[in-house]
């Protein structure tokens, strides 16, 4: 195997990045803070919640129940944003953002459906014309959302248009999963007067529908994303584990054999099955009979022992997640941009080609023989919906190996034959 991957850091790094990357590259809409503000979390909900304030002070509306929804929301979300956790407020953004979304949305569905039933039959035109934009709860909802001031001066079809630009399908989509997610959890919605009713969850389910719909290639390659994502996370509690039971483990060899020259791998072996715990003990044998660790082993005392199995497990999960990449690489969903990025989190996106065929094929074998090691719950840790579920996940990737086997058999044959008439 010719290619290496950037140490495991800095891989984590990267992989967890992508997102970020692809958002930059897109030109994703962000919700837009004030000069001072350089850090998103927990700024951003901070900032979203004060100017979704400005709906109840500010926004002349007789649309009294609609307003009450988010402004219940907005005092059950201060609460996590006084939490101060990062990641607590990264969702309660997303709900608040999907929150006026969806009123957004049904704002547009309900003047369309007044417009529809205004029409006259047979003759098609309306007696009456209603226009969202003279909307004084739509009106607040973009001014909350920062979208451009094109009310007086664009016709309503222009406004959606270009408000659709800003608000990018991706946004969309996940923002109003969030609120679906926040709502439906223990029937949530049925504390809200206005959502408690039977057309709530139709209704916004279609909004994400049609959304989805128009936007299914680009929402496929975040999906992709999640997992390398989620395959990261999985890697990371991994390695924290080990590192944990490796700790213990050092201080009762130190106590037993403090000097490792005279001791044979076969007793090391036989002192980690007698002192890590399942399922740590296998994966410390395994490293242990690598060639990185035993060929140096003689020289070893216990803490560089510790150190040398460390690096091995790293190095393993380097080459592990280069398969997880490969994966996604070769996958016919996966776009330009995102396969650019994801070169670029290997390291290599000038000399793509340092990735062969057969390094690929090395890596995907590594993560199959890992997935062997998976039980039925670490699975769940792992987010396949890219693929559909777990089983195709993995069928994917045995047909992958075997394509890339031919694509190989192939290389050597063409070499072969280059080689001959030389």
């Amino acid at each position: 195997m010719t290619f290496t991957p950037p140490n495991l850091a800095t891989l984590w790094e990267r992989i967890n990045r992508l997102d970020e990357d692809l958002n930059t590259h897109l030109g994703r809409y962000k919700i837009p803070l004030s000069s001072s503000d350089e850090q998103p979390t927990p700024t951003t909900l901070l900032t979203l919640i004060a100017r979704t304030n400005l709906l109840e002070t500010s926004c002349d509306s007789d649309r009294t129940t609609q307003k009450e929804v988010i402004a219940k929301l907005v005092n059950e979300l201060r609460v996590i944003l006084l939490e101060g956790n990062v990641i607590k407020c990264q969702q309660a953004t997303q709900i608040l953002l999907g929150a006026l979304l969806h009123r957004y949305f049904r704002l547009i569905n309900e003047y369309k459906t007044y417009n529809e039933a205004a029409k006259v039959p047979l003759f098609g035109w309306s007696v009456y014309s209603w226009d969202v934009k003279d909307s004084k709860l739509f009106q607040g909802i973009r001014k909350v959302l920062q979208l451009p001031d094109l009310l007086k001066t664009e016709k309503t079809s222009a406004v959606l248009a270009e408000d659709l630009k800003k608000l990018d399908v991706t946004t969309i989509v996940t923002a109003l999963e969030c609120f679906q997610q926040y709502t439906y959890k223990n029937d949530h919605y049925k504390e809200f007067p206005h959502l408690n009713q039977p057309n709530f969850k139709p209704q916004l389910e279609e909004i994400i529908a049609v959304h989805k719909s128009r936007g299914a290639t680009i929402l496929k390659q975040y999906k992709a994303i999640s997992f390398l994502q989620s395959f990261v996370k999985k890697l990371s509690d991994e390695h924290e584990k080990l590192k944990l039971e490796l700790d213990k483990w050092l201080k009762i060899l130190k106590k037993d054999h403090a000097n490792l020259s005279a001791v044979s791998i076969e007793t090391i072996e036989g002192h980690i099955s007698a002192h890590i715990p399942d399922p740590f003990k296998e994966k410390t044998i395994d490293l242990l009979y690598t060639p990185f660790v035993k060929d140096e082993l003689p020289s070893l005392d216990p803490e560089q022992l510790i150190a040398q199995l460390r690096s091995c497990n790293s190095k393993s999960a380097s080459y592990l997640l280069t398969g997880v990449c490969s994966l996604i690489l070769e996958a016919e969903a996966t776009g330009k941009d995102l396969k650019q990025r994801i070169y670029k989190a290997l390291g290599i996106a000038d000399e793509v080609e340092k990735l062969s065929c057969l390094d690929k094929k090395y890596a995907l074998t590594l993560l199959i023989d890992y997935n062997k090691t998976l039980g039925e719950k670490d699975k769940l840790d792992l987010d396949v919906e890219f693929f559909g579920d777990f089983a195709q996940y993995e069928t994917q990737l045995s047909q992958l190996e075997s394509r890339l086997i031919e694509r190989q058999k192939e290389l050597e044959e063409e070499a072969s034959v280059v080689s001959a008439t030389m």
